[in-house]
């Protein structure tokens, strides 16, 4: 595999890519318009059964009663509120007002007066401390990694919980990375930030998902799956590539009844550390 010595800077240049193609897609709060969609994708996802994920956060849970929890990225609030029913106290931080009227509509609902919402970044140094710092999925956007963990250290006392994507690295958006970047990384991931966190002289627990891929896109035709690898690199005013990767593509989609498929290439690692 490709050498990389300075995980810092690749995953920095690579949020930078994934802010590109955000900003050509989406407009400045990038979850306007698809927050309710991004719910219902993870009321399927949680419908399909339990995970390792959420078994080892309800573990937590009982490790630590009435916690203390900071949930940073909260989303639609799924985990917030999953964390409540089980007894923690939960300030949910989010910087989409999208994403936040969904979730402060679903807390005024459930009842609960364990959770805060807070519309705000991270990372933040005006919110004290919590016995533990979650993070689902909400990193990506971080250019600077390594303060976005120091962060959560300094202000979690008992626990640091990450999930991120774990990318197949013979995926094909991970051979399209290597076409277009040289190297099998196309954004932010679990390979990187877990080099970083090593750098940095902490040594994580990983629970990689047990519940088998995210489930695979699909594209109309060739040349929406064309547009969407391109979108997803940030490449698409350049056609230098264009050869390469409709061969690529030829070669790795299957056609089904929907569309063309995209095999499955992401999990979702649990990486935690105790303080």
């Amino acid at each position: 595999m490709e050498k990389i010595t300075n995980w810092t800077k690749l995953w920095a240049d690579l949020v930078l890519v994934h802010e590109e193609r955000r900003h050509q897609k989406y407009q400045s709060d990038t979850w306007y318009g698809r927050a309710d969609h991004f719910r219902e994708r993870v009321r399927k996802r949680w419908a399909a059964g339990n995970d390792s994920s959420r078994q080892f956060v309800l573990q937590t849970l009982k490790d630590f009663p009435e916690a203390s929890i900071l949930d940073i990225g909260a989303g639609t609030g799924d985990w917030a509120l999953l964390m409540a029913e089980q007894g923690a106290h939960v300030t949910a931080l989010d910087p989409s007002m999208s994403m936040l009227k969904i979730l402060t509509d679903r807390v005024n609902d459930s009842g609960f007066k364990t959770i805060n919402v807070i519309n705000q970044s991270w990372p933040q140094d005006n919110l004290g401390q919590y016995d533990i710092c979650f993070c689902s999925h909400a990193m990506y956007g971080a250019p600077d990694l390594p303060n976005f963990i120091n962060a959560m250290q300094k202000t979690a006392l008992k626990r640091c919980i990450l999930l991120i994507r774990a990318p197949d690295p013979n995926a094909v958006m991970a051979k399209a990375a290597r076409l277009v970047f040289g190297h099998p990384y196309d954004s932010p991931n679990f390979q990187i930030a877990y080099n970083i966190l090593l750098s940095m002289g902490i040594f994580p627990n990983v629970i990689m998902e047990d519940r088998g891929w995210w489930k695979p896109w699909v594209c109309e035709n060739m040349e929406a799956a064309l547009s969407e690898i391109k979108q997803r690199l940030a490449i698409t005013n350049e056609t230098h590539y264009d050869y390469d990767l409709t061969n690529l593509l030829s070669s790795n989609l299957k056609k089904t009844d929907q569309g063309l498929e995209w095999p499955k290439g992401v999990r979702t690692a649990l990486v935690y550390w105790d303080l």
